[in-house]
């Protein structure tokens, strides 16, 4: 199970506190923000898609695709 996942300058985690909510960081800081929360369903698991650049969000209930653009859909 992916905690964290590197795309370009950002990193991105599951919020160890809750995971419910995804967070970012740019590499190299200590300081994370809330980026989005699903519905109130919890995160499993993230994957990086083979481009490169979007993130695959396992949540218990749907996969959700968080684009680069920073729009986010459900798969």
């Amino acid at each position: 199970m992916a905690q964290q996942v590197r795309v370009g300058t950002f990193i991105y985690r599951i919020n160890p506190n809750n995971d419910k909510e995804l967070q970012r960081c740019s590499y190299g800081s200590s300081s994370w923000s809330r980026v989005a929360e699903f519905n109130g369903y919890h995160i499993l698991d993230l994957l990086l898609m083979p481009n490169g650049k979007d993130i695959e969000v396992y949540t218990d209930r749907y996969v959700y695709v968080r684009e680069n653009s920073g729009n986010i859909r459900k798969r």
